[in-house]
């Protein structure tokens, strides 16, 4: 039995597609360990309930605040500053890989230890580690590329985070024997930098079988989730909308998000019985949750360029749980919906004139709600779901295995 090791700086609860990539190799027949970091403290729980039931087996790198504790307080010193001397000395001398995660040199060493015939590292912080032991251990390596990691956090590249993943990219990738991508968009922009292939693996899931009913209710139920509710993310720009609209509407928001911000948020809306927050949940609750909305809103900036050509978990849950999607016009988002434009409208980033144009068009047509709704769920059953896009990761798992 051919052992594969996939590589983290982030928890299984956070990282749904390690998961899902995780699941899929133990049902083809392999052996799976997975190496993680911690992230978020709510995620701990989740995580111990995830993990029990797998028939894979994981290893927590570097502690976090409820066990190794120690571990954990000193990777955080040294990680700190490492990122500050970086900005001093440069990135040479193993100081990039030192500063982008903080976990990163002991992912590499518990990776090297465990012999393996693929390491898959599945974002840049993992990626040094993954092709660190592949070369001691003198087997394959691949890197998923959920985001189009050089331009992740600024376009700007004098900025240090962008310098260090740009040579991070340019050191490790061409030493990968493969290359996925979260988006054909991605998947395109590292083609032609690295002169690779790139296969793109959406961010979809197993098909949601709970089909859509009509609306009943007066007050539409929008919904937008994240891992964090915070700015910059487009909630400033729905509550404007709302509050331009000449109807009521219920807007959920899934996520962490301190008092400071919420009580921000509330401030703004016209009538505060309008919002209403939900804690966090792992992504094996999150459907059943999402299907009870009417309206699922991906609302991205559009900067750094990641967000102009990401494809989100976002946008692919509110279609396989049948919501209409009204999206930002990022080129990635425009992309897929001028391709499905029976599931959803998008609108120019900022605009809430038009957002709250099209929020009253669904509230005055049930009918073209309902279709949207319906059109949204088929997609997500014949179209966008992890039964289809395991098939591609699993046949590029096969050829670099054998090749």
């Amino acid at each position: 039995m051919k052992r594969i090791v996939l590589i983290s700086t982030g928890q299984p609860t956070l990282n749904p597609r390690l998961v899902k990539e995780a699941d899929a190799l133990v049902k083809e027949g392999y052996d799976v360990t997975v190496l993680y970091q911690h992230w978020s403290n709510w995620a701990i729980g989740p995580d111990q309930e995830l993990l029990k039931n797998k028939k894979w087996s994981s290893i927590l790198v570097g502690g976090n605040p409820a066990e190794k504790r120690l571990s954990y307080f000193i990777t955080r010193l040294l990680y700190k500053w490492h990122r500050f001397i970086s900005r001093f000395i440069g990135l040479r001398f193993g100081l990039a890989e030192l500063s982008v995660a903080r976990c990163s040199w002991l992912l590499a060493l518990v990776a090297r230890n465990i012999k393996a015939d693929l390491y898959i590292a599945h974002n840049l912080g993992a990626l040094p580690a993954a092709v660190f032991a592949s070369k001691h251990n003198r087997a394959r390596v691949g890197f998923d590329a959920e985001d189009f990691h050089r331009f992740e956090t600024s376009d700007d590249e004098t900025n240090i985070d962008v310098k260090r993943n740009i040579y991070l990219e340019e050191k490790y990738i061409p030493q990968t024997n493969y290359l996925t991508a979260a988006s054909p968009l991605i998947a395109s922009a590292y083609q032609q930098i690295f002169n690779k292939n790139a296969v793109s693996i959406l961010n979809v899931f197993e098909p949601f079988t709970s089909p859509v009913k009509a609306t009943e209710e007066q007050k539409l139920k929008l919904f937008w989730f994240s891992q964090t509710v915070g700015p910059h993310r487009g909630i400033e720009e729905i509550i404007k909308a709302i509050n331009l609209s000449g109807y009521e509407f219920n807007l959920y928001l899934l996520g962490e998000v301190d008092d400071i911000y919420r009580q921000k948020l509330m401030n703004m809306l016209s009538s505060s019985d309008t919002l209403h927050f939900l804690a966090p949940v792992p992504q094996q609750d999150l459907f059943s949750i999402a299907a009870t909305f009417d309206i699922g809103l991906a609302t991205e900036t559009g900067v750094p360029l990641n967000r102009d050509i990401c494809l989100t978990n976002k946008i692919f849950t509110y279609i396989q749980t049948g919501l209409a999607t009204i999206a930002t016009n990022t080129t990635a988002q425009v992309d897929l919906l001028t391709q499905h434009d029976q599931i959803g409208f998008t609108f120019a980033q900022g605009d809430v004139q038009q957002l709250s144009l099209l929020l009253d068009l669904y509230h005055e047509n049930r009918n073209l709600l309902f279709e949207h709704r319906r059109q949204a769920y088929l997609s997500g059953q014949n179209t966008f779901n992890w039964e289809i896009e395991s098939k591609k990761f699993l046949e590029v798992i096969h050829q670099t295995l054998s090749s």
